[in-house]
C-alpha cells in the first residue's frame, strides 16, 4: 500500500471508530491479532477484541468523545499522528463516577500497517493530564 493509502486508513480509523462510534469498522481497519503498546490491560483479551472492548468502554464513559488530528505523517508502512481528544466525563471512567467535567487530552501514536490493515499501534497519551483533570492526581500549584 502507498503511504497515502496508509494515511487514509489511519484517518478513517479515527473518524469512523473514535468520532462516530463505529466499532464494527475495526473489523475493516485492524488485523485480527493487532497489538497495542503498551499492551491492553484487559485480562483474557488480545488483538482486535481487546481494542473493541477498550474503545467501547471509553465511548460509554465519554460518549461525546471527539479526536482532532493535528498531524498525520507517513513513511513506508508507518503512519504517525498527533491528536487532541475532547470529551465530557458522563459515566464511570477508570473507576471514577461521572463528574461532568470537560476533558482535553493530547496524544500521539504510530501505526504499522500491512495489507491495508493496522497490525501494531504505539500510543502515547498524556495520562498524567487525564488523571489530573479527573481529580485523581493533584495538579501542582504555580508559585
Amino acid at each position: 500500500m502507498s503511504t497515502e493509502v496508509n494515511k487514509m486508513i489511519v484517518q478513517n480509523y479515527f473518524e469512523q471508530v473514535w468520532n462516530n462510534g463505529r466499532l464494527d469498522y475495526l473489523d475493516e481497519c485492524l488485523a485480527e491479532d493487532v497489538v497495542e503498546y503498551p499492551e491492553q490491560q484487559i485480562p483474557g483479551l488480545n488483538g482486535r477484541d481487546s481494542l473493541k472492548a477498550s474503545i467501547g468502554g471509553a465511548r460509554e464513559s465519554l460518549p461525546d468523545i471527539e479526536i482532532t488530528l493535528r498531524d498525520l505523517i507517513a513513511e513506508g508502512t508507518k503512519v504517525a499522528t498527533r491528536y487532541t481528544m475532547t470529551a465530557t466525563h458522563q459515566n464511570e471512567f477508570m473507576g471514577v463516577p461521572a463528574t461532568g467535567k470537560q476533558l482535553t487530552v493530547k496524544g500521539a501514536a504510530i501505526y504499522h500497517l500491512a495489507g491495508g490493515k493496522i497490525f501494531e499501534i504505539w500510543n502515547f497519551l498524556d495520562t498524567l493530564g487525564l488523571l489530573q483533570q479527573l481529580g485523581l492526581v493533584p495538579t501542582p500549584e504555580v508559585a
